[in-house]
């Protein structure tokens, strides 16, 4: 909880205007934050992160398709390996 405060608060300071609210629900061993952001205009550092995102969509795709060929070349890898049967 200290955490939550700590980030509570440091949000306080990036955005002395907005509201902040925050709360807790224990739902097991991890801790989870979610943070809306709301009637935002014009932002740099969220124009950058859209930005950044945009970018990586190739990368993001390259990557789910190589996770998608894996399991096949292991496949197909063990197709000259004689069964003990």
């Amino acid at each position: 909880m200290d955490l939550v405060k700590e980030l509570g608060d440091w949000l306080k300071d990036l955005a002395p205007n907005a509201i902040i609210r925050s709360g807790d629900y224990q739902a097991g061993k991890t801790l989870g934050i979610t943070l809306i952001l709301s009637e935002l205009s014009d932002v740099k550092k969220v124009r950058e992160f859209y930005n950044k995102a945009t970018g990586l969509m190739p990368v993001i795709k390259q990557r789910q398709g190589e996770a998608r060929a894996k399991p096949e070349c292991i496949d197909e890898g063990g197709n000259n390996i004689p069964t003990v049967l």
